[in-house]
């Protein structure tokens, strides 16, 4: 009896009955350690899937799904990250998610989207922005001079905290600037921490979040710091002066290099607004660009009658 059970050889159907359950318990194990992780080390105690429900789809992209959830009365966005492979993630990437979230669970401030929470499957409960990202609703619509000029001091006062407490964003763009609040009262508020860090944090991601509107040095070196979040910045200024990409036409990354090794900027002629404070931003000398203070007061003086 039992030498043919040993001998039992298994079938096509039996693999396809017993791999996804295979995968489901490695993926519940992984899960439950990251959990684990954020509940002792970090104090974060996840949302239960239970406490949530879940409405329609909002918008998806390379790397995740979001859905309007309400969360005990109110409205949230559940952020799926759906390239994060959880059946394999190591230690080191588990102890990196778990950073993440820490980090983002410490910024308080009415600039930067709020994050709620994350529940046992890995999805991150954070703040409902209506209308999307600064991209989607610029693309869609069209806003008076006065309007951007506050949603820049908004973005820029966003940055102003981070910088503040030592945090670099390090993929600031407009993908990541979300936008809350009636159309007469538009309030933007910085998002995506996925790459964030701070000062002190010696641990090395050679990742480069959005490359057309990273700076040279990131580029070529990885040396992130405040003033390459300053260059993002600017880029996003000229985004919302052109309601396009910068460097559309670049295609491979080659391409982009030789846009930073030669020093070049896409054209800014038709920045009315904010031609001089982008120009400051963007200069080829990081030590030379305004610091996030500055951005504010300058933009401040702009708004004012």
């Amino acid at each position: 009896m039992w030498n043919g059970v040993r001998n039992y050889q298994l079938t096509r159907k039996d693999y396809f009955t017993l791999i996804p359950w295979v995968q489901s318990k490695m993926v519940q194990s992984k899960e439950s350690i990251v959990t684990d992780v954020l509940k002792t080390q970090h104090n974060i105690t996840p949302i239960s899937d239970s406490e949530l429900i879940m409405k329609r789809p909002i918008g998806r992209g390379s790397s995740a799904a979001v859905s309007l959830a309400q969360w005990h009365g109110t409205d949230v966005a559940v952020k799926v990250l759906v390239n994060l492979d959880k059946s394999f993630m190591s230690d080191e990437k588990i102890q990196q998610f778990a950073k993440e979230i820490k980090l983002w669970s410490q910024l308080k401030s009415s600039y930067i989207v709020q994050f709620f929470g994350v529940t046992p499957m890995l999805s991150i409960v954070m703040e409902y922005m209506e209308h999307g990202n600064l991209r989607c609703l610029m693309r869609e619509r069209p806003l008076a001079s006065q309007t951007r000029k506050r949603l820049a001091l908004h973005i820029a006062t966003g940055m102003e905290f981070l910088h503040h407490i030592d945090v670099i964003h390090r993929d600031l763009n407009p993908n990541n600037i979300m936008v809350t609040g009636p159309f007469n009262q538009l309030q933007a508020k910085i998002a995506d921490f996925g790459l964030s860090k701070k000062k002190d944090d010696t641990d090395e991601i050679p990742v480069v979040g959005t490359p057309v509107y990273a700076a040279p040095e990131v580029l070529k070196s990885y040396t992130f710091s405040e003033k390459s979040d300053v260059y993002s910045f600017g880029l996003t200024l000229w985004f919302m002066e052109n309601i396009q990409h910068p460097f559309n036409e670049i295609k491979t990354w080659g391409q982009l290099m030789e846009v930073a090794d030669n020093n070049r900027r896409p054209n800014d002629d038709k920045c009315s607004l904010f031609r001089e404070l982008i120009r400051q931003c963007w200069d080829a000398d990081p030590e030379r660009r305004p610091n996030s203070s500055q951005i504010v007061e300058y933009l401040q003086r702009l708004i004012e009658p």
